[in-house]
């Protein structure tokens, strides 16, 4: 895939259990914000079980419109795990066994003191072409592959796989692809409505494309979030939206009680300890949460 300025991303969380209530899919929330560390976006985000016909037909449909595409899960050892397999059917291409991975593998196993079972022999199966991302925690490697028109990134679902691979294996071939730097910053705000924060803050929304600012609600408190990229150094980038935070920050006061991502707790904990002041609850129908949740 060629660099260039409006690279099409998406991510693929592969998992039945991401499609039931019971699972959230942190996983791409995780890469998304890495990505935007290199000044890239991501256009799209699906969950896809794992069957068979889903798969196939997902990862035909991302080749076709993606230039870049992240495929998290199902490179395990059971039989439902078949990222490997249907991606390289989607693309085309055949898989080849490596030894020296199986003996990678093993060595995981004895290391822990466990017996490697046969299915797992099936992780030492690569994508013909790719190139092998060291799994420094579990077992099935990540793979690379760049011959495809759409540069795809295969992925192990654990989070502390993931990350582990993503920091020291992906995040390095990334840097070619960096289109410039993001900067982020974040105001929380209680005591005042949505739709009032509007009424304040309409005429401050940017216009140029390098700021983005949205209003997020969430249970007691109200987040404005504000990202400005730039193509030469992250110190610019942060520069850019200083004028902005400092008209948001004229209009909303007392509003405001964090903008370095504390929680409304925290801000009251470190208030009370400043001003040497102790603070009593009484609590029936909320069951000690309050006090919980400031002393914890």
């Amino acid at each position: 895939m060629r660099k260039k300025s409006n690279t099409i991303i998406e991510i693929i969380a592969v998992g039945s259990e991401l499609l039931t209530p019971y699972y959230q899919d942190t996983n791409s929330l995780y890469i998304t914000s890495r990505l935007n560390d290199l000044g890239l976006k991501v256009s799209f985000k699906t969950i896809v079980g794992d069957d068979h016909v889903s798969l196939l037909s997902c990862f035909k449909l991302a080749l076709k419109r993606a230039d870049m595409v992240f495929i998290i899960g199902g490179l395990g050892p059971t039989s439902d795990d078949m990222t490997r397999e249907v991606f390289a059917e989607a693309s085309g291409k055949e898989l080849e066994f490596r030894t020296d991975l199986l003996d990678h593998i093993k060595s995981r196993f004895k290391k822990r003191g466990l017996i490697m079972t046969s299915s797992n022999k099936k992780q030492a199966f690569v994508i013909k072409g790719s190139e092998v991302i060291e799994n420094r925690v579990g077992t099935a490697p990540g793979l690379w592959i760049e011959d495809l028109g759409t540069t795809a990134f295969l992925l192990p679902g654990p989070p502390v796989e993931l990350k582990t691979m993503f920091e020291s294996g992906v995040m390095p071939r990334m840097e070619k692809y960096r289109n410039g730097f993001s900067f982020r910053k974040v105001l929380k705000i209680t005591g005042i409505t949505e739709s009032r924060i509007e009424n304040l803050v309409s005429d401050l929304y940017p216009k140029s494309p390098e700021i983005e600012l949205s209003v997020l609600a969430y249970p007691g408190q109200i987040e404005i979030h504000i990202t400005s990229h730039s193509l030469s150094s992250p110190e610019k980038a942060e520069k850019m939206i200083n004028p902005l935070i400092k008209s948001l920050k004229g209009r909303l006061k007392e509003h405001i009680f964090s903008e370095n991502n504390e929680e409304l707790e925290e801000v009251i904990g470190r208030l009370l300890l400043k001003n040497k002041l102790t603070l009593s609850t009484a609590e029936s129908c909320t069951g000690g949460l309050l006090g919980h949740r400031i002393t914890n």
